[in-house]
């Protein structure tokens, strides 16, 4: 174009970038008002099905742009009966709450239990004051002083809380030892869930002409 001339290969690279940034923001924004607009509808989306969760959270990681200090309790890789699409969509919400509002250090930990997977974002921050931890999940609600964020409709938190209950989990917000904790819970794959669907329609009576 006429302007590429201006800009060296380096400046117009860092241009790209900033443009494919602000358009993931974008659409993850559009992702948040879909949700919030069909939870009056009753009519949000979640389809599950047995989930890496070691996977889903490299994926999210893998494009986010802040320092992240990843960690498993255990070594081996854990599954979890969950719409992928919907937990990506909570932990990017959970890691950009972090970003702006919490501290210089974001820690994501996952923990596997009998009942099923925790997975924790941890952050170093101020913290939310214990009468504002159920509040900041309602809509436009916001649990810190100061300016507005850009790229912020103040619907994550509310969308992530109600994508994980739609998936038979929760989302809550405690205090720990100085850290802040949003804790993502999501039920464990049961054998029953784990057997694929044509193995149920071989099980089925078959008519005879």
């Amino acid at each position: 174009s006429e302007t590429s001339g201006k800009f060296s290969d380096e400046e117009q690279a860092d241009l790209i970038d900033l443009v494919a940034a602000q358009s993931q923001e974008v659409a993850n924004i559009v992702d948040d008002l879909l949700v919030a607009a069909r939870a009056d509808t009753g009519s949000i989306v979640v389809v599950p099905e047995a989930v890496s969760i070691r996977a889903v959270v490299g994926e999210v990681l893998a494009s986010h742009s802040g320092r992240v200090d990843f960690s498993m309790a255990s070594a081996s890789d854990v599954q979890v009966w969950a719409d992928p699409v919907r937990v990506r969509q909570v932990l990017r919400n959970l890691l950009t709450n972090a970003d702006r509002y919490g501290g210089s250090v974001v820690k994501v930990h996952i923990v596997a239990g009998p009942a099923g997977v925790r997975i924790e974002v941890r952050d170093n921050g101020s913290g939310i004051p214990e009468g504002m931890r159920e509040h900041i999940f309602e809509p436009y609600a916001r649990g810190h002083s100061g300016t507005s964020q850009p790229a912020s409709v103040g619907l994550g938190l509310a969308v992530a809380r109600r994508l994980a209950q739609l998936m038979k989990g929760d989302l809550e917000l405690s205090s720990e030892s100085g850290w802040t904790v949003f804790s993502l819970s999501l039920p464990g794959v049961a054998v029953e869930q784990a057997v694929p669907e044509p193995e149920l329609r071989f099980r089925q009576p078959v008519a005879t002409p």
